[in-house]
């Protein structure tokens, strides 16, 4: 259950259970406590509207606000923080006629949902935001739409500014593209750079790329795959350190690893499962028979064996993990730490366009 809907009168309620029935997602029904009976599971604006906001605010991805636009600002404006973290919230009359995308338009997904919404209600979505207007790509809606890592946000508000105000912005990208990127930007390579006189360029990739002459923001792909063995009772502040200069070193974004991948003996090691939490990323065990199979293709320790019963840990690890990928970085050694990076193939491509 990610979102919620609130409404505060009787039609209301029933654009509320309207748009309830045709969401994909299970919705929440919030109501004065006046309309939640028995026979019902709406749930109640207990102290009113504005007190209620806070525990909603803080609890759902999307918020459908079925009331006048003014109420509904005076109701969340306590709670604002960042379109970064904020909640997709939209209002909407309670005859459905005009769906306002208010908060969160792009990232928080608040533009599409009134979009939805509207085609519910069969009213007008409303949407502000001016690179939606003139149907040209936003660099934040770029990196939700192919699931890239955008890290540096007011670079992103700058060549935003670029693109809608019809400068010449580049897109240089290290994987393939198959879906259409979106109006706004042309498709170009570092060597062209000079040749086309950009203003300012978008870099999609994993390489911790240093700006060039021109101002550019980088969307990070997450296609790196780490493979990792270490030592008993190994810290993660250690382990995190080592991964740290070694991807600096081979100049490579933190950013871009997707999974990190070990073995059943490591499956508990906590310096490992630390390394993975402070990265936001799952931990992949590799059986040892996947292991055995292919460990003649890198260089082995007799020390490993004898250890864990084959001769590398880290290369097929990694190997294995990104689906036969590419070697971007190979094993590396730190204090009984060993590494190694591999580069998973990747197509930017988006599932069911239009």
């Amino acid at each position: 259950m990610n979102t919620a809907i609130i409404a505060v009168t009787l039609n209301g309620m029933k654009a509320a259970e309207r748009i309830r029935a045709s969401l994909e997602n299970h919705c929440a029904i919030y109501t004065l406590e006046k309309y939640c009976t028995d026979d019902t599971d709406y749930k109640p604006l207990k102290n009113g509207l504005k007190e209620s906001m806070k525990n909603i605010f803080s609890s759902y991805k999307s918020i459908i606000m079925i009331m006048a636009c003014g109420i509904a600002v005076r109701a969340i404006g306590p709670y604002l923080d960042s379109k970064l973290t904020d909640p997709a919230i939209v209002v909407l009359d309670e005859m459905g006629r005009n769906i306002i995308s208010l908060i969160s338009g792009h990232i928080g997904g608040a533009n599409e949902l009134a979009i939805k919404v509207a085609k519910i209600t069969g009213g007008n979505p409303i949407i502000t935001t001016a690179s939606d207007n003139q149907k040209v790509i936003s660099v934040d809606i770029l990196a939700k739409k192919f699931n890239l890592a955008l890290t540096d946000y007011e670079k992103a508000k700058v060549i935003t500014s670029d693109i809608v105000n019809g400068r010449n912005v580049g897109l240089i990208s290290d994987v393939k593209i198959k879906s259409e990127i979106g109006e706004g930007v042309t498709l170009t390579a570092w060597e062209n750079i000079k040749k086309n006189d950009f203003v300012s360029l978008i870099y999609i990739g994993n390489k911790n790329i240093e700006e060039k002459e021109l101002p550019f923001v980088k969307l990070i792909t997450k296609n790196l795959v780490m493979g990792i063995g270490c030592r008993k009772d190994t810290k993660g502040v250690d382990i995190l350190d080592f991964v740290k200069s070694t991807l600096d070193e081979y100049k490579l974004s933190i950013e871009a690893i997707h999974s990190v991948c070990t073995i059943t003996l490591k499956s508990e090691e906590k310096g490992i499962a630390d390394l993975c939490q402070y990265l936001g990323v799952p931990l992949k065990i590799i059986e040892d028979q996947a292991i055995k199979a292919i460990e003649g293709n890198f260089p082995c320790s007799d020390f490993v064996r004898k250890t864990v019963g084959f001769g590398c840990v880290c290369e097929p690890c990694g190997f294995l993990g990104s689906k036969s990928g590419k070697q971007r970085i190979p094993k590396t050694s730190y204090k009984g730490i060993t590494l190694s990076v591999y580069e998973e193939d990747l197509t930017l491509e988006v599932s069911n366009e239009g």
